[in-house]
C-alpha cells in the first residue's frame, strides 16, 4: 500500500477515488459541507480565508460567503480538532497526510521497482486515482484535470516498467485503464502494441494499430503518431521492433 504519511502523521485525508478521513487508523464521519472546506484547503494550497470563502461560495455576496466559512470552520474545529491549522492563510495541520502526494511521487517510485509485484500494487492505486469522482464544482475542475494527467502519466510509466520485467499482461492492463480515461492517448496504444509483441501476438499488435488509426481518423481527422506508424511498418515487414 502506498502511503504519503510518515510515522509522525496522525491523520490521512483520501481524495483519490472517494473522500475519506482517517484519524489514528479509524475512518471518521464528516458532513458534506465540511468535506468541501477540508478538500479545498488541501487542494488549493494556503489561501486567505476571505479568498477561500469566495471560491467556495461565489454566489450570494462576500459577507454571506465569509459567514458560511466561519460556520464550517467552527464545526470542523469542534468535531475534528487537529485537522486544520489555526492560521490564516488556511492550511491543513502538519500531521495530516494527503494521498495526492503518493500520486505525485509515483513516477520516481516506479523507476525504483525491483519486481513486478510492486507494479501490480501501484497499478491498482493508479486505477482508482481519480480526484473526488462525482464532485462537480467549478473550483475543482482544474485540480481534477491536473490529477487526471498525472494519473495517465503514471499508468504509462507503470506499463513501460512491466515491459521491462517481461510482463505483457501488466502492460496491457495499464494501457487499458489509461485508454478508458483518454481514448485518444497514442502512448497507450504504443504500449498495447509492444505488450502484444512481447507476448508474441504480432497480429494483435497490428490490430491495435489499425483500430487506433481508424478511431483517430474518424474522431479527430488525424493520422497516428509516427512512432505508431513506424512500429506497424516494422511488424508488417517482419523487422525487429
Amino acid at each position: 500500500m502506498i502511503t504519503a504519511a510518515d510515522d509522525s502523521m496522525t491523520a490521512t485525508l483520501q481524495l483519490l477515488g472517494c473522500w475519506r478521513l482517517t484519524v489514528s487508523g479509524r475512518a471518521v464521519a464528516v458532513p458534506g459541507r465540511d468535506q468541501r472546506v477540508i478538500a479545498a484547503v488541501a487542494l488549493l494550497d494556503a489561501r486567505p480565508r476571505r479568498q477561500l470563502a469566495e471560491i467556495l461560495w461565489p454566489d450570494g455576496g462576500r459577507e454571506h460567503a465569509q459567514a458560511n466559512l466561519r460556520v464550517n470552520l467552527s464545526d470542523i474545529r469542534r468535531h475534528h480538532p487537529g485537522i486544520l491549522a489555526d492560521s490564516d492563510p488556511l492550511a491543513l495541520a502538519p500531521g495530516v497526510g494527503v494521498d495526492l502526494a503518493s500520486l505525485r511521487l509515483l513516477p520516481t517510485i516506479i523507476d525504483r521497482a525491483t519486481d513486478s509485484a510492486q507494479l501490480w500494487e501501484w497499478l491498482e492505486f493508479a486505477r482508482r486515482a481519480e480526484l473526488l469522482p462525482g464532485w462537480f464544482e467549478s473550483w475543482l475542475d482544474f485540480e481534477q484535470e491536473r490529477v487526471r494527467q498525472q494519473r495517465l502519466s503514471a499508468l504509462d510509466g507503470i506499463g513501460r516498467r512491466f515491459l521491462g520485467f517481461g510482463e505483457a499482461d501488466g502492460a496491457l492492463n495499464a494501457a487499458a485503464i489509461a485508454l478508458a480515461t483518454e481514448p485518444w492517448r497514442e502512448s497507450s496504444y504504443e504500449l498495447q502494441m509492444r505488450a502484444h509483441m512481447l507476448a508474441g501476438n504480432r497480429a494483435l499488435a497490428l490490430r491495435v494499430y489499425e483500430s487506433a488509426r481508424s478511431m483517430l481518423l474518424n474522431e479527430l481527422d488525424v493520422e497516428p503518431a509516427p512512432i505508431l506508424t513506424d512500429l506497424a511498418q516494422e511488424l508488417r515487414y517482419d523487422r525487429p521492433a
